[in-house]
C-alpha cells in the first residue's frame, strides 16, 4: 500500500484498511500482511510514517512484524523483499497480492510521494516477481489492482507467469474516505480460489459505489484468467501482422480517432478497449480478428462495467498523446518481452501519423442554419470537400453565448457530430442546461462538456467550487445527468483531485455533498476573435471567470429554450483529420 496523496490529503488508504475485520478473516482462514509507505501523512495511529515496516493484522489491529527504515515504494526491491518475507514467514496454500495506489495504464503504479513520485513500472514489477519466490511453478493465486487504468493486456503480460488471475480496472478507479473496498475480503473463504476472491472484490467495489446512492458512476472492473493471456497475445500478433497498414491507414485512424479512451482524451495513456477496437477492424482480416475476440472471451472471466463497450481488457494504441509523450512511451514499450509484431505495427502507424503536418482550412465552406435549404434536421452544418472528407476522422464543437461585451461564454462542448454525405451536422437544442436558484429566482446557462450518451440519458461534465460553512473551498469536476425520456435533470457525482496542486492529476476522489453547504458554477468568458474578427484557436488562454452561486437546497436545473430570441449563439467545429491534426471552422451563427 502506497498511501501517497490519496492518503495524505484524503485519508482513503486508512478508510480502506479500517474495513478489514480480523475476526472474520481469521474465521475464514485468511491472514493480511501489509507493507505501507509512500505518503507524507497517515490518518491513523498504527502506521509509522517514518518507517516502511511490514505489519500483520491481529486481534489488536495492525502490528509491526518487521521494522524497516524508510524505503522507496517505487523501487522494485521493496516489492521483491516484501514478497519473499511474506512467503518465508507465512506458509499458506494460496497467496494473493493487492496493489493499492494510483495506476497509470501501461506506465505502472505505486507512486511514492516521499521519493519524488517514483513508481513501479511494468518492467520493475516483472523484475520484482522474477527475483521473488513466486514463479511459474509457484504462482500467486490472484493479483488485485486497487488502482486506476491497469486493466491492460500489457499488465496481464507482465504478471502472467506469476499469478493465475488478475483483477483490474480499465478506467479510473474511484476512492472515498467514508467506506472501504477492502472490507469485502472479510467474506473470502480460505478454500476459495483467486477467481472467487476477485468476484467478491469486484462486486464489493460495485456495492461500494452503490452505497453512495449516486447514479451514473463509471465502473470497469474485470477478472482475467492469466493462463489464457499467451494465446490471446499470439492471436493479437497474428491479427495486426495480417493487416496492410499502408493501404488501410486512413480507415484504421478513423476508427481509432472515434474510440473511447480511458483516463480522458487529453491524457497520455492512449488506452482503449481491445475487444471493441478489434471488432471494428475485424473486416480487414475476418478470421484472425474473430480469433482475437474469441480469446478475449476466454481470458475475461468476469466483467462488471457500466459501459457495454468496455469488455474487460485494454491495449495501448498511440494517438491522442502529445508527440514527445508518444516518443517516450513507444521507447519504453519496446522493453516488453512480447507483442513484438504489435509493437512494429503501432510504431509504423505512429511514424505515418507524425510525418504528416498537412492542415485543412474550413473557413470558407460553412453552411449556416439560416442559409441552408437542405432540411432543418440540424442546428448547424459544415460542408467538406472530397479531399477533406477523405482525411476526416472525427469532429467536436463548442457553442458560445455572445455576452455582448466583447467576450463569448463557451456553454457546450459536444461530440454528437454526425456525417451526412459531405456535411457535418450537429444539434444543441434540447441538450443545453441552465442552473436555477429557487431562492432569488436567478438562472444562467452553464458550461457543459458532453461525456456520455445512451438511449436513456446524457451525462455532462462541468467544473464547480464547493464551499463549507467554514468557508473552505474545493474545486471539483461534477456530472449533470439529463434523462432523455422525462427531461429530468439531476446533479450527479463530483470528484476532486487527490493532489489539488498537480495539474495532471485525475479527478478520482469522490465528494460527499453533505460536507458542503453551497455550490458555485464556473462561468468563463473568452475573447475568441482576434483584432481582425477571425477565430483565435488560443482563446482558452484568455479567460475571465464569473461564478453562479446557489445553496444546495435551492438548486435546480432547466433545459434552455433557444427560441426565446433574447440571446445570440455561435458554434465552432473542431475537425480532426486522420493524423490527429486539428483545424477550426469560423464562427457559425445558430438561428
Amino acid at each position: 500500500m502506497v498511501g501517497s496523496d490519496l492518503e495524505s490529503e484524503n485519508g482513503i488508504a486508512t478508510s480502506d484498511l479500517n474495513g478489514l475485520d480480523y475476526k472474520k478473516l481469521e474465521e475464514n482462514g485468511t491472514k493480511v500482511i501489509l507493507i505501507a509507505g509512500g505518503t507524507k501523512k497517515w490518518h491513523n495511529d498504527y502506521i509509522n510514517g517514518n518507517e516502511t515496516s511490514i505489519y500483520e493484522l491481529t486481534e489488536d489491529g495492525f502490528v509491526v512484524v518487521k521494522k524497516q527504515k524508510k524505503q522507496n515504494m517505487g523501487n522494485y526491491k521493496t516489492l521483491k523483499n516484501f514478497l519473499n518475507y511474506t512467503y518465508d514467514n507465512y506458509r499458506a496454500e494460496k497467496y494473493d497480492l493487492v496493489f493499492w495506489n494510483h495506476g497509470a495504464g501501461i506506465f505502472g503504479n505505486e507512486f511514492d510521494e516521499l521519493y519524488g513520485g517514483d513508481y513501479l513500472t511494468t518492467i520493475e514489477i516483472k523484475n520484482a516477481f522474477e527475483k521473488s519466490k513466486f514463479s511459474k511453478d509457484n504462482k500467486l493465486d490472484a493479483v488485485v489492482f486497487r488502482t486506476c487504468l491497469n486493466g491492460t493486456i500489457e499488465m496481464a503480460d507482465t504478471i502472467k507467469d506469476y499469478s493465475n488471475y488478475m483483477v483490474a480496472s480499465q478506467e479510473v478507479a474511484l476512492g472515498y474516505n467514508k467506506d472501504s473496498v477492502l472490507k469485502y475480503f472479510n467474506d473470502v473463504k480460505g478454500d476459495e480460489n483467486g477467481y472467487e476472491l476477485g468476484v467478491k472484490f469486484v462486486n464489493g467495489y460495485k456495492e461500494y459505489l452503490n452505497n453512495l446512492n449516486i447514479k451514473y458512476i463509471y465502473r470497469t472492473y474485470s477478472i482475467l484468467d492469466l493462463n489464457q493471456v499467451s494465446e490471446l497475445e499470439t492471436s493479437v500478433e497474428d491479427f495486426f501482422e495480417s493487416i496492410n497498414l499502408k493501404n488501410n491507414y486512413n480507415k484504421i485512424a478513423k476508427i481509432r480517432a472515434q474510440m473511447f479512451q480511458y483516463g480522458g482524451d487529453e491524457k497520455t495513456y492512449d488506452s482503449i478497449d481491445l475487444y471493441n477496437f478489434v471488432d471494428k477492424l475485424k473486416y480487414l482480416s475476418p478470421d484472425k480478428g474473430q480469433k482475437v475476440l474469441d480469446n478475449i472471451k476466454k481470458t475475461v472471466l468476469y466483467n462488471s462495467s457500466t459501459d457495454t463497450n468496455s469488455r474487460g481488457i485494454s491495449i495501448y494504441f498511440p494517438y491522442n498523446a502529445k508527440k514527445d509523450e508518444k516518443n517516450t512511451i513507444l521507447t519504453s514499450y519496446y522493453n516488453f518481452n512480447n507483442l513484438d509484431k504489435y509493437k512494429k505495427f503501432i510504431n509504423e502507424f505512429y511514424s505515418m501519423q507524425s510525418n504528416s503536418t498537412k492542415k485543412h482550412s474550413y473557413e470558407k465552406n460553412i453552411i449556416s442554419y439560416s442559409e441552408n435549404s437542405i432540411n432543418n434536421s440540424a442546428d448547424f452544418y459544415l460542408e467538406l470537400t472530397d479531399e477533406q472528407l477523405n482525411e476526416y476522422a472525427r469532429a467536436e464543437y463548442v457553442v458560445f453565448l455572445d455576452h455582448k461585451d466583447g467576450t463569448y461564454v463557451p456553454i457546450y462542448r459536444g461530440r454528437n457530430v454526425y456525417q451526412d454525405s459531405n456535411l457535418l451536422k450537429a444539434n444543441i437544442k434540447g441538450r443545453q442546461i441552465e442552473v436555477h436558484d429557487a431562492y432569488d429566482g436567478s438562472s444562467t446557462p452553464i458550461t457543459l462538456i458532453e461525456y456520455e450518451e445512451t438511449d436513456e440519458h446524457i451525462k455532462y461534465l462541468t467544473y464547480i467550487l464547493l464551499k463549507t460553512e467554514d468557508d473552505v473551498f474545493a474545486v471539483a469536476e461534477a456530472s449533470i445527468i439529463l434523462n432523455k425520456d422525462t427531461n429530468e435533470i439531476t446533479l450527479g457525482p463530483a470528484f476532486v483531485k487527490s493532489n489539488a496542486d498537480d495539474d495532471k492529476a485525475l479527478y478520482n476522489v469522490l465528494v460527499d455533498y453533505d460536507d458542503y453547504e453551497s455550490i458555485y458554477f464556473c462561468i468563463t468568458g473568452y475573447d475568441i476573435l482576434d483584432n481582425d474578427g477571425n477565430y483565435n484557436s488560443d482563446w482558452e488562454r484568455n479567460e475571465t471567470i464569473e461564478y453562479f452561486y446557489a445553496k444546495f437546497e435551492n438548486l435546480s436545473f432547466d433545459l434552455v429554450d433557444f427560441n426565446n430570441g433574447e440571446n445570440e449563439y455561435y458554434a465552432v467545429f473542431y475537425i480532426y483529420d486522420v493524423n490527429n491534426n486539428v483545424s477550426f471552422s469560423n464562427l457559425i451563427k445558430i438561428k
